[in-house]
């Protein structure tokens, strides 16, 4: 997993909280139960890839006077649940997913607290 800075996750954050979900960008928040987001990582990697954000909320549970930051969960919402979605997609796929790309970006979660998102391509 590459972590990067606070300064290079700024723009990067900024931009996905911009962006809408598509066929190839997805966002889901860490729970106990992974179904939704291993069939995510199946459907990329049965197409041309994408793009899943792991720790952000989908935009359409947020409230219209929420700012887009209160949608930072991050991974710390769950983490054993993360370390255990990040073993299954590397052990599950037969043949395995070839050339997955975990980045860690730095954060400000929704309840002012330091935490991570972690992108998943």
């Amino acid at each position: 997993m590459i972590d990067l800075s606070p300064t290079q996750a700024t723009a990067r954050l900024t931009a996905l909280l911009a962006a809408s979900e598509n066929r190839t960008l997805d966002f889901k928040r860490i729970s106990a139960k992974h179904a939704r987001m291993i069939e995510t990582v199946c459907a990329f990697a049965n197409t041309e890839g994408g793009l899943l954000v792991i720790g952000i909320g989908d935009a359409k549970d947020l409230k219209p006077s929420a700012k887009p930051q209160s949608r930072l969960h991050g991974i710390e919402e769950n983490p054993e649940a993360f370390d255990d979605f990040r073993r299954q997609v590397m052990q599950r796929f037969a043949p395995a997913i070839e050339r997955l790309h975990w980045l860690r970006l730095p954060c400000m979660l929704h309840d002012g607290k330091p935490g991570h998102i972690v992108l998943l391509r």
